[in-house]
């Protein structure tokens, strides 16, 4: 590791025991169950929203990207986004967009999930948000995709840190083994005072908001419920946080707080535990929801005031107050995980 202020020392205990379906269904249970957010605070304006990305779907099912056609992976996020909304109870029907968007997925998952382990493991998430089997997706087997992108050497899922955690994500989610490697690689790749960086760099100056909001969804997934590697995460994303309650994608004054940066630590903060909504975090779920627009739709940031896709979608989940995985009520995955119970011990010297 690093230095910076002291020394870092991290040391990880991997047990493995022998779980099952129930095991990690309760596991990924406790992780949703205190949804931070109230809806009183947060979630107020998912129907908008939800009303507004229903107008944006495509005629193939798909949702527009930035090449100017419908995206796998925006199209997943929004599958997410409304079947976030739809387990609250939100009253707008998405039932048909849903069922449109999947079939989408059914006819370009192949390509897409050849991209990488994160492209595949987004359509994974996708997939078992609507109750489907990860495993044959229009033929393609998504779990066998990110765990073939695996690199022994370093650890890591995919190209960085970022498609790392939504491996790890929807490995769990899938009933499937995280490796050991996996896990370590997370520790090797730390800031020094905790934070990651998208593309693992543990530098200071490289570490961001996004990655590690996701990073803490991803440890609390495999098993770090509770421990400093977190605490330390949580330091970090309090340092992109302006005094409003919003959050940069780094702390660095270069970077305007935005909305994606804000759904996305929102999230972050449901998952281990903490309230958004809470005056120890400034309101992050109210910072959260001044982003969204007359139209349902949220703006990127508030130099930016444009209705943006990217942006509703990251903010759907964490106005109802859900982090990933997230999962229909009864989903039962087809393969039993060992459970990972880990524990790490971390300390600061001088």
């Amino acid at each position: 590791m690093r230095q910076h202020g002291g020394w870092l020392r991290v040391t990880l205990l991997v047990v493995v025991a022998l779980g099952c379906a129930a095991t990690l269904n309760s596991s990924i249970a406790a992780a949703q169950a205190t949804p931070a957010a109230s809806p009183s605070a947060a979630g107020g304006g998912v129907g908008p929203a939800i009303q507004w990305l229903l107008g944006q779907q495509a005629e193939d099912g798909g949702f527009i990207g930035f090449e100017g056609e419908s995206d796998p992976g925006l199209t997943s996020d929004a599958i997410i986004a409304m079947v976030a909304a739809r387990e609250v109870g939100a009253s707008v029907d998405t039932d048909q967009a849903v069922a449109r968007a999947v079939e989408f997925l059914e006819t370009t998952s192949a390509d897409y999930a050849e991209s990488g382990a994160g492209q595949a493991a987004k359509l994974a998430l996708a997939a078992m948000a609507v109750g489907a089997d990860p495993t044959d997706l229009g033929g393609s087997d998504l779990l066998a995709s990110i765990e073939d992108d695996l690199d022994e050497e370093t650890g890591i899922y995919g190209t960085g840190v970022f498609d790392h955690a939504l491996a790890m994500l929807a490995l769990r989610a899938a009933g499937r083994d995280v490796a050991a490697p996996a896990l370590d690689a997370l520790i090797k790749r730390a800031g020094p005072e905790g934070g990651w960086a998208f593309d693992g760099n543990p530098e200071p100056a490289a570490l961001d908001s996004n990655t590690t909001a996701l990073v803490l969804q991803a440890l609390v997934a495999v098993g770090f419920g509770d421990n400093a590697l977190l605490a330390a995460g949580l330091d970090f994303l309090r340092t992109a946080q302006e005094d409003d309650g919003a959050f940069r994608f780094q702390p660095s004054e270069g970077f305007p707080a935005d909305a994606n940066s804000t759904g996305l630590v929102v999230q972050g903060l449901i998952a281990v535990g903490e309230d958004p909504a809470s005056e120890s975090w400034n309101n992050a779920a109210g910072a959260l929801a001044a982003f969204q627009n007359q139209t349902g739709a949220f703006r990127y940031s508030m130099d930016q005031p444009e209705d943006n896709i990217f942006a509703t979608v990251q903010a759907i989940p964490a106005l109802v107050g859900l982090a990933q995985p997230i999962l229909p009520a009864g989903y039962v995955p087809a393969t039993p995980a060992a459970t990972p119970v880990a524990r790490v011990e971390r300390s600061l010297a001088a």
